[in-house]
C-alpha cells in the first residue's frame, strides 16, 4: 500500500477508524463467549464429579472395583480455548488502535509537508523575484544580496527538514505496511476463531 498523498491516508484512516468500531463492537460477543466457557467449564466438571459419585457407589454398592480411565477433562481445555480468543481479541483490538494512531499522526505529518512544501515554493519564487529585480541598481543590489542570502538559508533549512519529512514518511509507510499486514493476519485468525 503507498500512502503519498493526504486524500489517500485520509480514506485509510476512515476505514481503519470503521474497522476498530466493528473490532470495539465485537466485545459484548467476545465477554459472551467466555462466559459460556466457564458456564460449559462448570456443567462439565459438575458432571464428571457426578459420575465419579455414581462409579464410588456402584463400587460400594456391589462391591465390584469399577475401571476407571485417565482421560483429561475437556473443561480446561474450554476455558484455555476461551483465554485465547481473549488474547487475541485484546491483541486486535490494540494493533487496530495503534495503527489508527499511527495513520492520524502520518495524516498530520502529511499535511505538514505539503505546507511546507508550499513555503519552499514561495520562498523560491521570492528568490527568483529578488535575483530578477537585482539588475536595477546598486543600492537595491547590496539590499537584495542580504535578502537573497536570507531566503536561501531559510529554503535550504526548509528542504533539509523537508527531506528529513521524506525520509520519515517512507520509514512510517513501511512500518504501517508491516503494522497492516500483522493486522490483516491477526484479523483473520480471529474471523476463522469466530467461524469456529
Amino acid at each position: 500500500m503507498k500512502l503519498g498523498d493526504v486524500s489517500t491516508v485520509m480514506r485509510y484512516l476512515q476505514e481503519q477508524k470503521n474497522l476498530h468500531s466493528e473490532i470495539t463492537s465485537k466485545r459484548d460477543r467476545v465477554e459472551e463467549v467466555i462466559k459460556n466457557a466457564e458456564v460449559c467449564s462448570l456443567a462439565i466438571k459438575d458432571y464428571e464429579l457426578q459420575a465419579a459419585a455414581y462409579s464410588s457407589g456402584l463400587e460400594t454398592l456391589l462391591n465390584i472395583p469399577v475401571k476407571r480411565s485417565m482421560v483429561q477433562s475437556p473443561s480446561g481445555l474450554i476455558l484455555q480455548e476461551a483465554g485465547d480468543i481473549h488474547s487475541r481479541y485484546i491483541e486486535l483490538l490494540t494493533r487496530s488502535g495503534d495503527y489508527y494512531k499511527f495513520l492520524s499522526e502520518m495524516l498530520k505529518s502529511l499535511e505538514d509537508i505539503k505546507m511546507k512544501s508550499t513555503r519552499i515554493e514561495l520562498l523560491e519564487e521570492e528568490l527568483r523575484l529578488a535575483k530578477d529585480a537585482n539588475s536595477d541598481s546598486n543600492n537595491k543590489h547590496k539590499f537584495l544580496e542580504q535578502n537573497m542570502q536570507k531566503y536561501q538559508i531559510e529554503c535550504s533549512q526548509l528542504k533539509a527538514k523537508f527531506i528529513s519529512l521524506e525520509e520519515m514518511k517512507r520509514q512510517v509507510e513501511m512500518d504501517g505496511s508491516t503494522a497492516k499486514q500483522n493486522l490483516d493476519k491477526c484479523y483473520a485468525q480471529i474471523k476463522d476463531l469466530n467461524e469456529r
